[in-house]
């Protein structure tokens, strides 16, 4: 037998290495015999030659399990895609990730297939597919059904339209035929089958425009009574003096008055309107100042000029209320009327507005009142007065 020494620098010239630890871990069993030397490095290099295989072995179930992970992942994301699409409204959006889970699972079988032929990405690939059809489908179905359900329901409107409408017609027929019956016969002369404690405001600035009244130049005699009642309802008050009857449509608010007074004669037992008024209709109203301070001087009221207000009189040589508001700003009231007194001169519209100021500096007026009446659209003035 030989010493470590001598057995180790024969391993040395035997095999042409140096002996690892293993390796005279062996050699001490054997006792240093030379003649085991070459059975000793054979079988340590058998050991070392299995190790590459086993590491290659677990890197290979390594990236499998990442492959398979990542499968696992775009999956995952179209199916919840799916379930989010169903459980919200937000179809739409959650049916495009479904579509991103399914390209993200046909890039990994495109990329692994070959490599590998494990069988989850093509299972992954396959799956993500049909749950995007399937998210895909339940957007299509909701919004079609949506987009049914609205044009359902818009026909109904219409059919339901068209429906009261028929209705309508027909209540208008009989309504007619029931106006035309009653033409014959008197009209009331009990006050109280004119008015309504409850009654609700509902006339415009076309709504009286639109009334026929008497004129002294025209034989017909103006609208009856029972058409307005028909058309308007019954008024807010009445009054009636012999064969004339007064009636009047209130809004019920002082703040922002509108009211209609109608005023009817007694003929052959019917009532015909031959005088109407209204406040507060206008469509282009004036805008009132209440915190307006005096800014009139004596010479600025002495220069406006004031029309005639004699019957076809030239209206237009009085100053316009425009360049008035414009010099001197909004007032501190304004009444806007349209009358009709039958006398043949039909409706007219006036327009009178007031700057008051009590506390006015000395050397401006703290009181103009000035009177217009409208001619194609254009207020001039026919009256003025101020107060010093």
């Amino acid at each position: 037998m030989a010493t470590k020494k001598e057995w180790t620098s024969l391993f040395e010239t035997v095999v042409g290495r140096k002996p690892s630890p293993q390796e005279l871990i062996k050699a001490k069993e054997t006792g240093f015999d030379p003649g085991k030397i070459i059975d000793i490095a054979g079988a340590t290099q058998g050991n070392f030659a299995e190790l590459p295989q086993q590491s290659a072995s677990v890197s290979s179930d390594k990236k499998t399990s990442e492959k398979k992970a990542w499968s696992m992942l775009a999956l995952a994301v179209s199916g919840l895609s799916l379930l989010l699409a169903l459980l919200t409204p937000w179809k739409l959006p959650f049916a495009a990730a479904a579509l991103i889970g399914a390209v993200f699972a046909a890039v990994l079988l495109f990329f692994n297939w070959k490599k590998t032929k494990k069988p989850w990405p093509l299972i992954a690939f396959t799956l993500s597919v049909l749950v995007f059809a399937a998210g895909l489908g339940v957007t299509a179905y909701t919004y079609f059904n949506s987009s049914s359900q609205t044009t359902v329901g818009r026909l109904n409107k219409d059919q339901n339209k068209m429906t009261a409408s028929k209705k309508d017609s027909g209540k208008k027929v009989k309504e007619k035929k029931k106006e035309d019956s009653d033409d014959d016969k008197e009209d009331s002369a009990d006050i109280n089958d004119y008015i309504d404690g409850d009654y609700q405001f509902d006339w415009t600035e076309s709504d009286f425009l639109s009334l026929k009244v008497y004129s002294i130049h025209d034989s017909n005699r103006g609208t009856r009574i029972k058409t307005i009642l028909k058309t308007y309802g019954k008024a807010t008050e009445g009054r009636m003096n012999g064969d004339s009857l007064s009636l009047t449509y209130f809004n019920g608010d002082y703040s922002s008055l509108k009211e209609v007074e109608l005023r009817f004669v007694r003929k052959d037992g019917i009532y015909s309107l031959i005088k109407a008024t209204a406040e507060g209709l206008s469509d282009n109203t004036v805008t009132i100042k209440k915190d307006y301070r005096a800014n009139w001087t004596q010479s600025d009221f002495d220069a406006l000029q004031e029309a005639p207000e004699a019957p076809n009189s030239d209206l237009t040589v009085g100053s316009k209320w425009t360049d008035i508001q414009k010099q001197f700003g909004d007032p501190r009231l304004s009444d806007q009327r349209i009358v009709n007194f039958g006398d043949g001169e039909g409706f007219e519209k006036q327009l009178d507005v007031t700057y008051l100021d009590y506390s006015a500096p000395e050397g401006l007026l703290p009181y103009v009142h000035l009177d217009f009446k409208e001619k194609d659209g254009v207020y001039y003035l026919t009256h003025k007065y101020a107060k010093e």
